[in-house]
This record gives structure tokens, C-alpha cells and sequence, in this order.
């Protein structure tokens, strides 16, 4: 009994790594995609000027 849950708790290791990874690159799309939209937003603002 308590292989099965050393063995599940092995197998549950890489799936929260990958998860974590998952959530930190969403995190810096989204970074990246709010800059370049505010960028692209104003090119118009900022050529009448």
C-alpha cells in the first residue's frame, strides 16, 4: 500500500513541475502580449503627435 502512494507521489513530482511552467510561460505571453498591444494601440496617437 504505501509503494502505490510513494509511486503516485513520484508520478505527481513532474506533473506539478510542468504545471508550474505551464502558468509561469502564460504568465510572460501575457506580459509580452500587453505591451505590444499598448504599443500597436497608440502608433497612431504617438504619429500625431
Amino acid at each position: 500500500m504505501e509503494s502505490l502512494a510513494e509511486e503516485r507521489a513520484r508520478q505527481l513530482v513532474p506533473s506539478d513541475r510542468l504545471s508550474t511552467l505551464g502558468v509561469m510561460f502564460a504568465g510572460i505571453a501575457h506580459e509580452i502580449n500587453n505591451h505590444a498591444s499598448f504599443i500597436s494601440e497608440n502608433i497612431q496617437t504617438i504619429s500625431q503627435f
